[in-house]
């Protein structure tokens, strides 16, 4: 729409409508007849958009069943003036249900906004990213409000698919009842802009879409585009202007209020680049969601909330180092921010230094302030210890905004309460209701694999791995499955396809076969073959040292095992000397991950004083933990110290504590599971104390696990082994036969020399 389409005085407008002035002004007063005025003053010239004034009147006739026909056509100025004749006889009824009333209570006890966007009057298609662009800086500004809840973006588009809006360049005034008839909404701001020579002018709409009436209508004029990011300060301040709030409330505002810079930066370019990543890492593609954050700060290096987005993507991708390193500075840049996202960014640095006790404080600090502010509750979810709590704040944050982010927290905190059906329905809820996402359809296939249901799991993967034959993640993914259903054949061949995407992970993956089937030998020369093909890649070093550390303990080789371990710590800390600051920290997890390493072997080997110097260390990374879940290492490690020392019983007592703080088990990629090993550690304990019955018990939740099967194919292998061994004690030939045979074709292809095999080989002989 051009300059052409604006009338530019109270004169054409009427002589538009073919219209009095007098009646115009009435019907602006009455009727919310869409006149403008440059900063929304009384004495201001006016002006109006011949498009608006014409879809105002269709909405009229529309709303009374007047012209249906002329309604949905493109009206022109014969047929407007048509129109107006017929008008006349409904405004006494007009008059009455759209007269300006203030707005009524919050069903919250406080307004309740939603932003929808804007619409682009002009035919420059180039400034269609402000139609979001204008909503999300007027979501960011009333936000910081302690005294209005604001709808996310994330909170409304949902509805907004479920209306069929999803792609409505423009809402009228049913559409805004429809949608307020679906959350508790006061108030709905939205508008439009139009490009007009040089110039944009914003229009902004506050309606009270209970009575479809417009309280507020404004106009701001902008000289180009950058300039639309301060005048959007000036868009909320006449928002919050007609809210009724009190001057106890606005006085709370002040010092949010007092900033120039909402979005915290003054380049409109910066932006749209921050706006779209932040659209991609809530579908969780978050090397896309980095290119364009990076984009973002190369044109304004002081963009704080960019930095604290990238911080976000590089942890969700597990790059601790380069998080750490733009989370501090977004924190150094947040003086620019308002009090909500500075003490979102503290919380973020706090945790992600694993100070979960700080980073919980200042978001219960936060909500206390803010308590509808779904960020704070999503941070929190993630760092508090109280699995209960984080579900119910994460169903929170699910239930208002129905992402891919928000679906796969939640799944996530189902699956380790055991809540795998729950899983699967809000995988599917946001399948069918949001969008296909690949990495929602993934969690949907882990919660049938956690179930044992493979054929359901393969066919979700297939789903994945089809429309991308090189992604080495999808393609292992099928192996695994295929390694779950006992076709060590097909799981050989998916994880060869996976090795010629990445050599390293595929040489992993295979490792994996050969443990499952007794082959140590061939496990421990594909992951040297690993490490050799890592060199030169420090991450993948790192990696490749860590697989071969374990599958030399698996095999026994403690000796050459702890070597190869000293090497790894050698090169991870040059790699957080060396790295500067994207040096990956040594955080608290790190560090018990490693203990924790280090003190199996060492438990396994005798090396009892150096294990209980483990133990300790352990201990004391717990006890300083808020999570007392943590304590299962140090548990675990003093079993195995207690079970080398010739005491089962104490042993144990100890494995079942440890047994009794794991989670339910989960399924990912980057989850290397635990249970069953701590399943393992309990039942050799109770064996060697004689409680065979329990032992028994232990056993066979080893040969129901998946992860713990997949991760630990040996340790599930001679599960069989051992409840042969029981039931031969118990005198239960015919169940000791059948659990040697099932071992036996598990390694039917083992390393010869295996003395499970050959004692299992000699027992089912004499059956």
């Amino acid at each position: 729409m051009g300059e052409r389409e604006i009338l530019d005085s109270w004169k054409e407008i009427s002589a538009f409508l073919k219209r009095d002035v007098r009646t115009c002004r009435r019907w602006e007063k009455e009727l919310a007849l869409p006149v403008h005025r440059l900063h929304g003053t009384p004495k201001a010239r006016v002006f109006a958009y011949k498009g608006e004034i014409e879809r105002w009147l269709e909405e009229k006739i529309r709303e009374h069943e007047v012209g249906e026909s002329a309604a949905r056509g493109n009206l022109k100025p014969w047929v407007v003036a048509a129109a107006a004749l017929l008008f006349l006889g409904t405004a006494g009824f007009l008059a009455w249900r759209y007269v300006v009333h203030p707005p009524g209570p919050s069903p919250l006890g406080r307004p309740t906004i939603a932003v929808l966007d804007f619409e682009n009057l002009s035919e420059d298609e180039g400034l269609d990213s402000w139609r979001s662009g204008l909503s999300e800086l007027l979501i960011t500004g009333l936000s910081q409000s302690r005294s209005i809840t604001v709808l996310t973006r994330e909170e409304a588009d949902p509805i907004l698919k479920k209306l069929g809006l999803a792609d409505a360049k423009r809402y009228t005034a049913e559409d805004m009842a429809r949608f307020a008839a679906e959350r508790p909404i006061t108030q709905i701001v939205t508008g439009s802009f139009l490009k007009a020579g040089n110039r944009i002018v914003i229009t902004l709409t506050l309606v009270d879409p209970r009575t479809r009436n417009v309280i507020t209508r404004a106009d701001i004029e902008c000289r180009d585009q950058d300039e639309i990011i301060s005048k959007a300060n000036d868009l909320t301040l006449l928002v919050k202007r007609d809210l009724n709030l009190t001057s106890e409330q606005l006085s709370a505002d002040a010092e949010f209020y007092k900033r120039d810079e909402i979005a915290t930066t003054s380049s409109s370019e910066a932006f749209k680049y921050y706006l779209e990543g932040r659209r991609l890492i809530g579908m969780l593609e978050n090397q896309p969601s980095i290119v364009s954050m990076e984009k973002a700060v190369e044109i304004d290096p002081g963009f704080a909330m960019a930095y604290r987005a990238m911080a976000a993507a590089y942890k969700n991708l597990g790059d601790f180092g380069k998080a750490l390193k733009y989370g501090r500075k977004a924190l150094e840049l947040s003086e620019r921010l308002p009090e909500v996202e500075r003490m979102l960014i503290e919380a973020t640095n706090h945790s992600s230094l694993e100070d979960n006790a700080k980073s919980i404080g200042v978001l219960e600090r936060l909500l206390s302030i803010y308590p509808e502010n779904l960020m704070a509750h999503a941070s929190l979810a993630i760092v508090t210890p109280d699995l209960d709590r984080s579900i119910a704040l994460k169903e929170f944050v699910f239930q208002r905004k129905k992402t891919a982010m928000a679906a796969y927290n939640l799944t996530f905190s189902y699956m380790l309460k055991g809540l795998y059906q729950k899983a699967e329905d809000v995988c599917r809820v946001f399948l069918r209701d949001v969008e296909d996402n690949p990495v929602v359809r993934t969690v949907l296939s882990y919660t049938y694999l956690c179930r044992r249901q493979f054929d359901l799991a393969f066919a979700e993967a297939e789903k994945l791995s089809l429309p991308k034959p090189g992604n080495a993640d999808y393609r292992s993914m099928l192996g695994d499955i295929l390694l779950l259903k006992d076709d060590m054949t097909g799981a050989e061949k998916a994880y060869r396809e996976v090795l010629e995407i990445d050599p390293v992970y595929g040489r992993e993956c295979l490792c994996l076969v050969a443990l499952a089937r007794g082959k140590f030998r061939e496990a421990a020369a594909q992951a040297r073959q690993a490490l050799a093909e890592a060199m030169g890649n420090r991450d993948n070093e790192k990696d490749a040292y860590r697989t071969l550390t374990a599958v030399l303990e698996k095999g026994g080789l403690y000796d050459e095992a702890c070597r190869v371990w000293s090497r790894y710590l050698q090169v991870t800390a040059e790699a957080r000397r060396t790295g500067g600051d994207s040096a990956p920290p040594y955080l608290p997890s790190q560090r018990r991950s490693d203990l924790f390493f280090i003190g199996r072997i060492q438990g396994e080997m005798g090396s009892f004083a150096e294990a209980q110097k483990t133990v300790e260390e352990l201990k004391a990374l717990a006890e300083k933990s808020v999570d007392p879940g943590e304590l299962r290492y140090y548990e675990f490690v003093l079993g195995l110290v207690e079970l080398g020392k010739k005491s089962p019983r104490k042993a144990a007592d100890l494995f079942a504590r440890a047994c009794g703080r794991l989670p339910f088990e989960i399924f990912r990629l980057d989850y290397s599971g635990n249970h069953a090993r701590f399943l393992d550690g309990l039942a050799r304990a109770l064996y060697e104390s004689g409680e065979l019955d329990k032992a028994r018990l232990g056993y066979e939740k080893i040969t129901l696990l998946t992860m713990g099967r997949l991760t630990h194919g040996d340790i599930y292998a001679k599960a069989y082994y051992m409840l042969g061994k029981i039931a031969d004690r118990q005198g239960d030939k015919a169940e000791a036969r059948s659990k040697y045979s099932r071992f036996l074709d598990l390694w039917k292809d083992a390393d010869p020399g295996l003395p499970e095999v050959a004692d299992a080989r000699k027992r089912l002989a004499v059956h």
